[in-house]
């Protein structure tokens, strides 16, 4: 990843994960769908803008978590925080499925944005380790479309 993407996702990371958000299952306003490694992605979500028409947004499949501690809150096996700016062009989703979690952001090449959310279709690797012993140890497809509505 370009230390330029990295620096924006860590940014929006930043700016959208200061807060908690609590909501009831009757609060989902959205869904995430796709695919991921494989992985069938089919999963409510909360949705929150920051305005209407929105810039940033953010999308929760297990809302009464925090982006630092994904867990899957309501037994599906997905956890999934997806954050975009339109303005930035890009979007940062964090997941875990099952035991494996996959952390990765689209630019402008692989991110589609429209009133009701965003697209993101990309090829991504997988790293382990940290500094000069980070190594990529797979690579994976993605394609997840973030819904929401009355945003």
């Amino acid at each position: 990843m370009k230390s330029s993407s990295l620096f924006l996702s860590l940014f929006i990371g930043a700016c959208l994960g200061g807060a908690a958000i609590q909501v009831s299952a009757s609060e989902f306003n959205g869904t995430i769908k796709g695919s991921v490694d494989g992985h069938k992605i089919d999963v409510k979500a909360a949705c929150s803008p920051d305005k209407k028409p929105w810039d940033w947004l953010r999308a929760l499949s297990d809302p009464a978590h925090r982006p630092e501690s994904l867990r899957d809150l309501n037994g599906d096996g997905i956890a999934i925080v997806a954050s975009t700016s339109r303005s930035a062009g890009m979007a940062t989703f964090s997941m875990k499925v099952g035991e494996t979690a996959y952390k990765f952001s689209g630019g402008k090449r692989s991110t589609t944005f429209d009133d009701s959310g965003f697209r993101v279709v990309g090829k991504f690797d997988r790293t382990e380790g940290e500094g000069k012993d980070r190594k990529v140890v797979s690579t994976y497809q993605a394609d997840l479309t973030v819904a929401c509505q009355g945003i």
